[in-house]
């Protein structure tokens, strides 16, 4: 039937009647939203009197095409070379340096000269004769020798991990900034884009261009990563 007699009048089927009139039923009800006495709300948004905010869900949900969070700052930290193994292999390379022995080479060269010269005289067959005797020696000698000395105290402790320790906790320090500044624009971006769900069309181009910035941003720490991966690039 197209309708029911009540004593309001005809009411369609598919309708309820209401004091504020004739509610559609939520069969005919408009996806995109929820008819109230203030019009129709978007479904993704709660109606106040500041004007439609978005829902909490639209707030929390990953925006489409965009990679979760956790591979994000897994792709910063390696962009910026603030990952964890980086501290790791820094102490695995100090106790292994305790194995490692000091090295010396030593070259040497040696050259010996020796010139003389003998002078006499004999008399033979009434003249006198003068007799030179001439002598030359050379020499010349090369040396090498190559030593190896360890140092068993720094097997057990070397002391450059006082220093590796110190560079740890300004990796560490520093790794907690980059992520906190990744964070800021990840999250303001989400919340950009969940207000541009529900904003009237005069509000949009401003929200779109915030979000543009915001999104050059993690392009900025990931080195572009960021736009490929939501354009479905490697």
């Amino acid at each position: 039937a197209a309708g029911v007699l009540t004593p309001a009048g005809v009411l369609p089927a598919a309708g309820v009647l209401t004091p504020a009139g004739v509610l559609p039923a939520a069969g005919v009800l408009p996806a995109a939203g929820v008819l109230t006495p203030a019009g129709v709300l978007p479904a993704a948004g709660v109606l106040t009197p500041a004007g439609v905010l978005p829902a909490a869900g639209a707030l929390f949900r990953t925006p489409e095409g965009d990679p979760p969070i956790e591979h994000i700052h897994r792709v910063v930290l390696a962009a910026v070379d603030l990952e964890s193994r980086r501290i790791a292999d820094l102490r695995h390379g100090v106790r292994r340096r305790g194995w490692l022995p000091l090295v010396s080479l030593r070259l040497s060269r040696g050259e010996d000269k020796d010139d003389g010269i003998d002078r006499d005289e004999a008399f033979l067959y009434g003249e006198t004769r003068l007799l030179v005797d001439r002598e030359r020696k050379r020499s010349r000698g090369f040396e090498t020798s190559l030593t190896f000395a360890w140092d068993l105290g720094d097997i057990a402790y070397h002391p450059e991990e006082i220093d590796v320790s110190r560079e740890a906790r300004e990796v560490v320090k520093l790794r907690d900034d980059v992520l906190d500044e990744v964070n800021q624009l990840y999250f303001e971006r989400r919340r950009v884009l969940a207000e541009l769900s529900v904003a009237p069309p005069g509000e949009r181009l401003h929200l779109q261009l915030r979000a543009a910035e915001l999104a050059a941003g993690i392009d900025a720490w990931t080195g572009g990563w960021f736009s490929r991966a939501r354009a479905g690039y490697p």
